[in-house]
């Protein structure tokens, strides 16, 4: 893998995992939540 696809592998997780793209054709909704339990995304 070259640093090229290296980068746009990474920026595609961060994507999907913000909600910004789909990881394989499938976007998840999702909630993520603290050691306090204070919801962070979703």
């Amino acid at each position: 893998m070259t640093t090229e696809e290296f980068v746009k592998a990474f920026y595609s997780i961060l994507l999907g995992l913000d909600g910004a793209t789909t990881l394989g054709g499938v976007q998840e909704l999702y909630d993520i939540f603290d050691e306090n339990g204070n919801q962070l995304s979703g």
